[in-house]
């Protein structure tokens, strides 16, 4: 880690600011539909399609968004004697998800009053459905999985959050305004569960999170595929264009500079914004660091002037 400055050790990157613009929540009743093992595929970072059985919960409430706390106790053990405690044992974690659905969803009233409306269905002819609440002793189990969003959709970024198995500890009001919709907030704690492997599970996708886990920690080291570009033979005039895997950049100027070859490359779909460090100049050639899987890298040029310009990629 670098000790020159402050700022060096502070290694500030506003790219991992993460802010979900958009949420996206989908449940199901518990053992009623296959958690994926993975969520994205392909280089692209593409979202799977979710099996059958998993409903979304429309959207929330922006006030109140979503919110998950995780939370443990603990037990000091003291001694006579001894000022601090001796030893801290945990006795009791968990994770609890509070939301507030806007939408009047089968799913939403389900998971509110605990109850499995699967069964419940609207008469064909006035289009009315009823469901009555019993008190019982049976709680009522729910898988739930939360998507966020940061980005634009092909180059986006996931934060998400999966829990195998919650119950509804406390609903919320149920507010009847003219000024309001009839939302139903919600509060679940997780359960674990045994075959997932625990009670929840977070992470991060997306064709936008591949450059990102090149600074976060998570990624490989920085800059897995280098490439340089050297312009050759002195022209004075002319373009050329770079391909990344297929996918072909703009014309450049003969004497681009890295600002806008770092732009064009960006602007493809295999590269992504972040997903590239150029560094360099016309005159003395540009390294390329990818950030992102990339196979292919290639130039063709349409320089003039010089001597037999061309540009190369080594």
């Amino acid at each position: 880690m670098n000790m020159s400055s402050i700022l060096s050790l502070k290694d500030k990157n506003d790219d991992l600011v993460v802010i979900p613009g958009d949420l996206a929540i989908v449940a199901c009743p518990w053992g009623t539909a296959e958690i994926p093992d993975s969520l994205t595929t392909g280089a692209d970072g593409a979202l799977n399609a979710l099996p059958v059985g998993w409903q979304s919960v429309g959207e929330i409430e922006k006030k109140s968004g979503a919110e998950i706390s995780p939370d443990s106790k603990t037990a000091d053990i003291e001694g006579y004697g001894s000022l601090v405690p001796r030893r801290t044992v945990k006795t009791a974690e968990s994770v609890m998800l509070d939301f507030t659905a806007q939408e009047v969803r089968k799913i939403n009233f389900g998971m509110f009053w605990g109850m499995d409306l699967s069964e419940i269905q609207a008469n064909e002819t006035t289009g009315e459905w009823r469901a009555i609440k019993r008190a019982t002793t049976t709680v009522q189990f729910w898988s739930i999985m939360l998507f966020g969003i940061d980005g634009p959709e092909d180059n986006e970024v996931i934060p998400f959050w999966i829990f195998p198995k919650m119950s509804v500890v406390k609903s919320g009001k149920i507010s009847l305004q003219m000024d309001g919709a009839l939302s139903t907030p919600i509060s679940l704690s997780a359960y674990e569960d045994n075959e997932f492997g625990g009670y929840v599970a977070f992470g991060m996708a997306g064709k936008g999170n591949q450059a990102l886990n090149q600074h976060n920690g998570f990624g490989e080291t920085v800059g897995t595929v280098v490439k340089h570009l050297a312009i050759t033979g002195g022209p004075t005039g002319g373009t050329f264009t770079i391909t990344v895997d297929s996918k072909v950049t703009s014309a450049l100027p003969w004497n681009a500079t890295r600002f806008q070859i770092k732009s064009a490359l960006e602007g493809l779909t295999t590269v992504g914004e972040n997903g590239v460090n150029v560094t360099g100049n016309a005159t003395d050639g540009f390294d390329f660091d990818f950030f992102v899987p990339v196979t292919t890298v290639t130039a063709t040029a349409s320089l003039t002037g010089g001597t037999s310009p061309g540009v190369t990629i080594s």
